[in-house]
């Protein structure tokens, strides 16, 4: 079949999938994927986490809900060579934008900025949040405790873009937010230590 890589075609071959963001759209040559007899070359970027959308498995191949999606779609489209590199999370909209990549697998989350910029799979699931604090903490019950407190986040996944979005509307008194590239294991341990107030995370 020959299905052009329109803005529409992509978003709807790709509905089923989840927290993938497809970039660059206008930059993959449309008419020639569909003619020439050479493919066109397509680079899939995810930082190789979390479980279970992306991540690899104990034989260190890469695996996962958003990977498999993206192979199953481009199985059915020949005229696409597809390769997919691991790389940064932050890294992966910036690659995007230059056209270093044309799709994003990695769970993505949606605000206002990022629609206008890339277009979205059908989410599958929303994300109920918790707060984890140190078990000795008696200040933080609700969602307004938090105001004035501080946290790390790692930038640009749905937890940060949530607080972000809080603070906009408390101003006055916002989350203390300190930006991290660090697993989610040592932001805890931080926690548990007092070095941060809290982590609000998944459910």
């Amino acid at each position: 079949m020959n299905l052009q890589m329109t803005k529409h075609a992509v978003a709807s071959f790709l509905l089923l999938g989840a927290g993938v963001a497809i970039g660059s759209i206008y930059g993959i040559d449309n008419a020639n994927a569909a003619t020439s007899d050479k493919p066109v070359n397509i680079v899939i970027a995810t930082s190789a986490g979390p479980r279970p959308f992306t991540y690899f498995d104990k034989d260190n191949q890469l695996v996962g809900y958003d990977i498999d999606i993206a192979r199953a779609v481009f199985s059915h489209l020949p005229q696409y060579n597809v390769s997919f590199t691991t790389t940064e999370f932050p890294s992966i909209l910036a690659g995007l934008d230059s056209d270093r990549f044309q799709v994003g697998a990695n769970n993505f989350s949606e605000n206002k900025q990022r629609k206008e910029k890339y277009i979205f799979t059908q989410p599958i699931f929303e994300n109920q949040f918790v707060i984890a604090i140190n078990e000795k903490n008696d200040n933080i019950h609700s969602l307004k405790d938090l105001l004035g407190k501080s946290t790390e986040m790692n930038p640009g996944v749905n937890f940060t873009t949530a607080l972000e979005r809080y603070n906009e509307q408390h101003k006055e008194n916002p989350v203390k937010l300190k930006y991290t590239e660090a697993e989610l294991l040592p932001v805890l341990q931080n926690v548990e230590s007092d070095k941060a107030d809290l982590q609000l995370i998944d459910k």
